[in-house]
């Protein structure tokens, strides 16, 4: 981009510099932005504002900052995007992703000047339990009895509680 001052009251007076100049556009991160827990298999929107033309984002996800991986590339104009953390789809979220507020996302232009945002502070993935059986009010269960409860887990879990109630 070029650019020239020039005087109002007389066309000569005028300075044009030598130089070209780049105007630079932005990326601003909102969410995921620190301290949200995200739930695994559970969609959740990472949403961003752009400024300029800054061309396609690519959206990354680290745990430590300095290794990040890919989650996907969208047009810049795209915010929200919908990501769902994945225990089985890259990128996959392994048992040192969950539990602690370590992840962060980060958005990178991928063409023209590189405008880059991350989240300010780390985030957390928790695993979900589905699929708990029994899992009908008409089963009856007898004092003495054994039974088996089962559930599915995804992610890291080192151990679950199980509570009852007696209805009443």
């Amino acid at each position: 981009v070029g650019f020239r001052v020039a005087y109002d009251g007389n066309a000569l007076v005028r300075f044009d510099p030598p130089a070209t100049y780049t105007i630079k556009g932005s990326v601003d991160l909102s969410q995921p932005n620190g301290a949200e827990t995200l739930s695994i298999n559970t969609a959740y929107p990472i949403t961003w504002t752009k400024t300029g033309n800054i061309g396609d984002v690519l959206i990354q996800m680290s745990r430590d900052g300095s290794t990040w991986r890919d989650i996907n590339t969208v047009p810049s104009g795209s915010s929200p995007y919908s990501w769902t953390p994945s225990a089985t789809v890259a990128p996959v979220i392994v048992n040192a992703d969950m539990n602690a507020n370590i992840v962060k996302v980060r958005l990178t232009s991928v063409v023209g000047i590189p405008v880059t945002d991350q989240s300010a502070a780390g985030f957390k993935i928790i695993g979900q339990i589905a699929n708990v059986q029994p899992n009908s009010s008409a089963t009856v269960w007898y004092k003495g009895e054994n039974r088996n409860i089962t559930w599915n887990q995804v992610g890291n879990m080192n151990s679950v509680d199980i509570y009852y109630r007696i209805s009443g």
